[in-house]
């Protein structure tokens, strides 16, 4: 099984962004954008729903499914914008992402598996090593790129170490080599 890596170039989130939304659809581009934003397993994106969300103060309220906590996590304009246009188009779905398919029964949303397969078929057009769980690895790396404490991030993943978060978001040996580079 290959290791699933957090996306380390914003030219290759860009890429995945284009492709995902030409061949697969504006759902699971939005799945994908807010995912990098609010950094949720897949199965807690899947399951938000619209009345999840309080537009007044901008924030999603979600109990995670893993750990059973309620977390708070403040939405950013992008994911604002994303929510408030799949809520016009589609006044009366319960999820933010109700599958449409025939198949599906009812109120549904879509399923962890098939974002899977999508994520996974993306990423191997791209020569990427990504799945749903690289939204995730992403956004914390990026964070943690970005100066913000691996402590924080440490926190948001509710993680028991840095130590477990650096490799989780794959900050390498090489990395670490890389900073006696800096002359200062």
């Amino acid at each position: 099984m290959r290791e699933v890596e957090a996306i380390k170039d914003l030219k290759d989130i860009e890429k995945v962004k284009m492709l995902l939304k030409k061949d697969y659809g504006q759902i699971y581009y939005d799945i994908f954008a807010i995912g990098l934003n609010v950094a949720l397993r897949i199965s807690d994106l899947l399951s938000i729903k619209f009345n999840d969300v309080d537009f007044d103060d901008a924030v999603l309220v979600i109990k995670e499914g893993k750990t059973g906590k309620t977390r708070s996590i403040k939405l950013n304009d992008e994911v604002l914008k994303i929510i408030k246009k799949r809520q016009s188009d589609l006044p009366s779905d319960v999820y933010l992402f109700t599958s449409h398919s025939r198949r599906a029964s009812g109120h549904n949303h879509i399923t962890r598996q098939s974002v899977s397969r999508i994520f996974k078929d993306v990423g191997d057009r791209l020569g990427l090593n990504i799945s749903t769980h690289s939204l995730r690895k992403t956004r914390g790396y990026f964070l943690y790129k970005n100066d913000v404490p691996i402590e924080t991030i440490c926190k948001m993943f509710n993680h028991s170490s840095t130590k477990i978060t650096l490799s989780y978001i794959g900050i390498t040996k090489k990395d670490i080599a890389d900073t006696y580079d800096l002359i200062l």
